[in-house]
């Protein structure tokens, strides 16, 4: 019995012995072949969150196990949840994330490296981006985070080896980042190594100040990055800011060094070989600034002192003489009988010349004269100074308050006071007005409101001039609406009348004492005018001057072309048209001669102006490039900084760029229009691509930063050259001092 029983139990055994035996090799082979081994409660964790409930809830126990598991470096862990991504790879990478999330290195190396393998496993989940490798290079950088430095440590590795998907997928990932944004700072980026280059093209106008650009319009050939210049003429160096004057010569006021009475009908060029960047004519006298030392300069008859000479008796000067006091000026404004003018380097104002009713600012109303440039007194600091008959006002700095001082006579200076009075320092006008710019009339003052363009005025409103709609006699003490409801970008009076540029459609309108045809109304007679009319003629103007506060005759310079018109009184040439004698026009008449100006500037009976350029053609100045600043390898531009004086940000300017990829040394290279070399990313001006025609029209400093970054380069392109045309729509300089360009050098 006991031998059956132990061969029964053998048997049984046996056979009992092999299924179990059978059976674990077969779970063996199993869970070899998934390189895990399933006898671990963490195994069973991870299969049950994988397999059992699709990672759909990484907070439940079975995930958090799988999580934690793999997460603390268990190794059968890591493969028993890697070994499942060919079947479950949905759940399978969600895990992986969460466990890369949470720094175990394990299962980050592990997304990467099925991206290495197969581009299409770098982003498996593109709806909600969960649990796949892009979302990690598309993260931002961050030294501080374990996972993100190890996987921009290990991709920084493949990359170097070149592993084509890997390598295309971050490419691909920085690419977008920059182009959207403009910025570097996702992990993609910082495996390329990507860095945005900062490239400063540097100018000196001063060097180029004895040459023209040969043709910018059509294309301009260079060697080594530097366009070809010719040299000027000889006899014709003094171009830009070179001043002309016309008309009553008396005194020396035309500075043709001619003191006698004398007229010219046609501008004639002030000698003494100045280069001026601003001037100002008032009664027989002009006065202008020095381009690059801000020395003033005036000419014509120096009574009382208004040349600022130190002489105040009666005495001429038929060329430019430099003031004297040792002042560097950035304005300076021709009155009557005076002048004065804002110190460049402190904005302190100063006034010379007759000092009767206080106009002077020095705290004396009695009748004196002052030879030399005297401080306004007060301690304010100007912004702009105008100085007009008999008062005198300016905008203080900061504020943007307006103050006169001087006669107080009908309420001019804004005080409401319209009774007689004189006032030796500046005072407040009243009304709780901010300006932004101010001119006066000969017994009156207008100003713009800064924040509506509103015109405002007061004083004696006689004629119309002060455009309240009321040509009687009435004094005004407080600054009063214009009605009519114009907005002005700019204004000027003159003796009796008033003109303003409307905003945005550059007419001109005028109002007030309108005799002699000097409102551009077509009408010689004398005649009051309340409210702002329309300049004749269909002309669009960039610039209006009434000249003198007592002048009768108005100039203007046309905004595409330009030209200068004039109107009003013409006797003595002052209107330009060669015509000497006595005849009065009403509508803009063409100033002869051939010459494009600057500004312009209309005196008492002779008018001044600038010429920007050679020959009376539009300013052809080139600040270029160099060979050294032909920018290389150029990707995307993500930011364009033109460095220039405040007040010249948004002066316009002509701007040519070559984008066409070959090297900077190649001579076949051209200056390319913007249209012919960019597309544009930004969706407003794709629609108006004429617009970026910086060859043809003018744009501003702050236009041309924008669209530069917009500017999407061909393809083949990746190098690119500047040049900025130095010609304006307002024929002033602009100075630029330096360019900032910021670009992603080219991906390899």
């Amino acid at each position: 019995m006991c031998d059956k029983r132990r061969n029964g139990f053998s048997l049984a055994g046996a056979m009992i012995l092999l299924l179990v035996v059978s059976a674990m090799m077969a779970a063996s082979i199993t869970l070899l072949s998934k390189m895990s081994n399933d006898k671990t409660k963490i195994s069973a964790y991870t299969k049950d969150c994988i397999v059992n409930e699709g990672a759909a809830d990484l907070g439940s126990l079975a995930c958090d196990g799988a999580i934690d598991g793999c997460r603390y470096g268990l190794e059968k862990d890591c493969d028993t949840l890697f070994f499942y991504a060919d079947t479950y790879e949905t759940a399978t990478y969600k895990v992986a994330k969460a466990i890369c999330d949470l720094n175990g290195q394990k299962a980050c190396k592990f997304l990467m490296d099925q991206c290495v393998g197969d581009a299409n496993d770098c982003d498996l989940d593109t709806t909600n981006n969960l649990n796949d490798i892009v979302s990690y290079l598309d993260d931002a950088y961050s030294a501080d985070n374990s996972y993100r430095a190890y996987i921009t440590s290990l991709g920084t590795a493949y990359y170097g080896q070149g592993l084509t998907n890997f390598k295309d997928k971050v490419d691909e990932i920085c690419n977008a980042e920059y182009v959207a944004t403009h910025t570097m700072n996702s992990i993609a980026c910082n495996i390329v190594g990507r860095e945005e280059v900062t490239h400063m093209l540097d100018f000196d106008v001063a060097d180029r100040a004895m040459f023209n650009e040969e043709d910018g319009t059509v294309g301009t050939t260079f060697t080594g990055g530097v366009v070809t210049l010719r040299e000027q003429e000889e006899g014709d160096l003094v171009s830009y800011g070179a001043a002309y004057c016309w008309g009553q010569g008396d005194f020396g006021s035309l500075g043709d060094n001619n003191t006698a009475a004398h007229s010219l009908g046609l501008p004639g060029l002030v000698g003494g070989n100045k280069i001026f960047s601003s001037l100002d004519s008032g009664s027989y006298y002009t006065c202008a600034i020095e381009d690059g030392t801000n020395d003033a300069y005036c000419w014509g008859q120096g009574e009382f002192g208004k040349l600022g000479d130190n002489n105040t008796a009666a005495h001429n000067v038929g060329l430019p003489q430099i003031i004297q006091g040792n002042k560097k000026f950035s304005i300076v404004s021709a009155g009557g009988l005076y002048n004065c003018g804002l110190e460049l380097a402190t904005n302190d104002a100063y006034c010379w010349g007759n000092g009767e009713f206080g106009r002077l600012g020095d705290n004396n109303t009695a009748a004196h004269n002052v030879g030399l440039p005297t401080l306004v007194q007060g301690g304010k600091k100007f912004s702009f100074i105008y100085a007009g008959v008999s008062h005198t006002c300016g905008l203080e700095l900061t504020t943007n308050d307006a103050y006169c001082w001087g006669e107080g006579l009908s309420g001019k200076l804004g005080d409401n006071n319209t009774a007689a009075h004189n006032v030796g320092l500046p005072g407040l006008v009243q009304g709780s007005k901010e300006f932004s710019s101010i001119a006066l009339g000969a017994d009156y003052t207008c100003a713009l409101e800064q924040t509506t363009n509103d015109t405002y005025c007061w004083g004696q409103g006689w004629g119309g001039r002060l455009g309240d709609n009321n040509t009687n006699d009435h004094n005004v003490g407080l600054p009063g609406l214009v009605q009519g409801g114009k907005k002005f970008s700019s204004l000027t009076t003159g003796g009796w009348h008033t003109c303003g540029l409307e905003q945005g459609t550059n007419d001109a309108y005028c109002w007030g004492y309108g005799n002699l045809g000097k409102l551009g109304d077509n009408n010689l007679d004398a005649h009051y005018v309340g409210l702002p009319g329309l300049v004749q003629g269909g002309k669009k103007f960039s610039f209006l001057s009434a000249g003198s506060t007592q002048s009768n005759h108005m100039c203007a310079k046309e905004q595409i072309t330009n030209d200068v018109y004039c109107w009003g009184i013409g006797w003595n040439g002052r209107l330009g048209d060669n015509i000497l004698g006595d005849h009065n026009i009403g509508l803009p008449s063409l100033v002869l001669g051939s010459k494009k100006y600057a500004s312009i500037n209309a005196g008492l009976s002779h008018t001044c102006s600038i010429v920007p350029a050679l020959n009376g053609s539009a300013p052809a100045y080139y600040v270029t490039t160099t060979a050294l600043n032909n920018l290389q390898n150029v990707d995307i531009i993500t930011s364009v900084d033109i460095t220039a004086s405040a007040d010249e940000e948004n002066r316009t300017t002509r701007w040519l760029v070559s984008l066409d990829g070959k090297a900077h040394n190649d001579t076949t290279k051209q200056w390319k229009k913007m249209t012919a070399a960019c597309t544009f990313s930004d969706s407003t001006t794709t629609a108006n691509l004429a617009t970026h025609d910086f060859s043809a029209d003018a744009n501003t400093f702050t236009e041309i930063e924008t669209w530069m970054v917009n500017c999407v380069l061909p393809n083949g392109s990746n190098a690119l050259d500047f040049a900025i045309d130095l010609g304006t729509t307002d024929g002033n300089m602009p100075s630029v001092n330096a360019i900032i360009v910021n670009y992603y050098p080219e991906m390899e």
